[in-house]
C-alpha cells in the first residue's frame, strides 16, 4: 500500500494502489469535489463461501465510490476498483472488502470516527455534519452508535458517589444523574428518580460493587434515604451543603416578600426591600463597610452595605429573626462547627418566623446527615455544574424525544467513566517546526 494513500484517504487497506501512474492524474478535480481513482491488487485469493475452495481472480469491479476525510477545504471521495474472484468449481463469485470502510457502507470509518469527538463538546448534530460532510442522519448514527463506548461498569463502584436529579422532558419528568465526586467522572444516568425505577438501576450494579460504597452525597430529598439504605448497606449519607442552606435561602426570601406585601407597593420600605434584596441574601462576612453610596431608596444618604442592611433588618423584627438564623447557618456552614449548627437547631419553633419553622424541622430531620458533612467534606458542587450543562445539551438540540439518545449525549459530553478524551493542554502548544527539530 501506498502510504500517501493512507494519508489522504483513511483507508487502511493494504492493497490499494493508485490506478494511473502519472502523478498528475492522480486526484482529479470534479465540480466541487476531488476525486481519486483506486484499484485492489495483489489480494490473496479466498476461500469459496460454498464449497470452501480456492477461488481465482476475476478482473476488478466497477468503481465503488467512498467518501473519504476532506482535503483543502474540499470533500474527497475515492473511486475504488475491487478485486473480483471466481470459483471454478461451483461458479461463485465474490468481492474483496476495503479495510477502513464498513461492509456495504460509502463513507470510510476515518470521518465517522471525528463525530464522536464532536459529540463530546456542545456542538449540534446538524453542525457536527456540517463539520464531517455527511448527512445529520449519519451523525445521529454514529451517536446511537456510540453506546458502547459509554456503558456504565456495573462490576464496580468508587468509594463516594454523588447524584441529584434534573428535568430530562421524559415520560418520568425527572432523572438522576450520578458522578463521582472525587475525580467528577460519570458513573451512570437513570431515567426516572421513581423508587422502584430507581432501586432497579441501583441492583443492576453487583453486590460487590454496592458494598463498597461508603459515602453517598445527595439533596435532602426524603424517599432516597430508604433507597440508599437498601442499594448500599455499607454507606454514610452525607447531606448536600448547597441544599442544605437553600432551605433558609428560601425562607428568607419568603419571609423579605411577605414583610414588602405589608407596608403595601407604594411605601418606601417596600420599594428599598424589593431592589436591595441582594444585600440581604448576601454572605454578611462578604458586606463591605467601606463603599459607602448614594442611595435613592434612603433619601441619598451615604450608606455603605453593612448600614443598609442595618436599615432594612429594623423595618421588621421578624426579618430581623430570619437574617440572623440564615447567617448563622451560613457561618455553621462555612466554618464546618456542628457545635453553632446544633445550638441553632435548638431554636424553639415558635421563636421563628413560619417559613423557618419548616426549614427547622427539615434540618432537625438530617441532623446527623449535615454533621456528617463537616466530617468528611464531600461535595456536591461538581453535580450542580453538570446540570447546568445538561440544560445547555438540552438547549442546543432543543429538547430530546427518545431519552437513550439524551443518555448518551450527556455520557460523551459529562466525562463518563468508560470514555475519554484528551484534551489539550492550556499551555502554549509547540510549533510544527519545533516538533520537525526535535524529531
Amino acid at each position: 500500500m501506498n502510504n500517501h494513500i493512507k494519508t489522504l484517504t483513511g483507508l487502511e487497506d493494504p492493497y490499494l494502489e493508485f490506478e494511473s501512474n502519472d502523478d498528475n492524474q492522480q486526484i482529479e478535480l470534479v465540480g466541487d469535489y476531488q476525486l481519486i481513482r483506486l484499484v485492489q491488487s495483489n489480494v490473496p485469493s479466498p476461500q469459496c463461501h460454498r464449497c470452501k475452495a480456492k477461488m481465482v481472480k476475476n478482473g476488478t469491479y466497477k468503481p465503488v465510490f467512498i467518501h473519504c476525510p476532506e482535503i483543502g477545504g474540499k470533500s474527497l471521495f475515492a473511486a475504488v476498483r475491487k478485486q473480483k474472484f471466481l470459483c471454478k468449481h461451483c461458479g461463485a463469485s465474490s468481492l474483496s472488502e476495503i479495510k477502513g470502510v464498513k461492509y456495504r457502507c460509502s463513507i470510510a470509518n476515518a470521518i465517522k470516527r471525528r463525530a464522536p469527538v464532536y459529540l463530546a463538546d456542545n456542538i449540534s448534530v446538524k453542525d457536527i455534519a456540517k463539520l464531517t460532510d455527511v448527512s445529520a442522519s449519519t451523525v445521529q448514527r454514529v451517536l446511537v452508535a456510540s453506546k458502547d463506548l459509554v456503558k456504565p461498569q456495573y462490576d464496580w463502584l468508587p468509594q463516594a458517589i454523588s447524584f441529584d436529579d434534573f428535568k430530562s422532558g421524559n415520560g418520568s419528568n425527572m432523572s438522576i444523574l450520578m458522578i463521582n465526586p472525587v475525580n467528577h467522572r460519570t458513573i451512570d444516568v437513570i431515567e426516572s428518580r421513581k423508587g422502584k425505577a430507581l432501586l432497579a438501576s441501583f441492583f443492576k450494579f453487583s453486590h460487590q460493587a454496592r458494598c463498597q460504597v461508603r459515602y453517598v452525597i445527595v439533596d435532602l430529598y426524603q424517599p432516597y434515604r430508604k433507597l440508599i439504605k437498601e442499594a448500599f448497606p455499607n454507606a454514610i449519607i452525607i447531606a448536600e451543603p448547597f441544599h442544605v442552606i437553600t432551605q433558609a435561602y428560601r425562607a428568607l426570601q419568603s419571609v423579605r416578600i411577605n414583610v414588602m406585601k405589608q407596608y403595601g407597593s407604594d411605601s418606601r420600605e417596600y420599594r428599598a426591600l424589593k431592589s436591595l434584596w441582594k444585600l440581604i441574601m448576601k454572605d454578611q462576612k462578604q458586606l463591605k463597610y467601606d463603599n459607602f453610596h448614594s442611595r435613592r431608596n434612603f433619601r441619598y444618604a451615604q450608606l455603605s452595605d453593612s448600614e443598609v442592611v442595618d436599615l432594612l433588618l429594623d423595618m421588621s423584627d421578624e426579618l430581623k429573626t430570619a437574617y440572623e438564623y440564615y447567617q448563622t447557618l451560613l457561618k455553621a456552614m462555612r466554618d464546618h462547627d456542628p457545635k453553632q449548627l446544633q445550638e441553632l437547631l435548638k431554636t424553639k419553633l415558635t421563636l421563628l418566623p413560619t417559613p423557618f419553622q419548616r426549614t427547622q424541622r427539615t434540618l432537625r430531620q438530617h441532623k446527623e446527615e449535615i454533621l456528617n458533612q463537616f466530617k468528611h467534606q464531600y461535595s456536591n458542587g461538581i453535580i450542580e455544574g453538570r446540570m447546568n450543562r445538561i440544560k445547555v445539551i438540552k438547549r442546543t438540540a432543543f429538547g430530546y424525544r427518545n431519552f437513550e439518545n439524551f443518555k448518551i449525549r450527556i455520557l460523551l459530553e459529562c466525562r463518563s467513566i468508560s470514555f475519554s478524551i484528551e484534551k489539550t493542554t492550556k499551555g502554549k502548544r509547540p510549533t510544527i517546526k519545533q516538533l520537525v527539530q526535535s524529531a
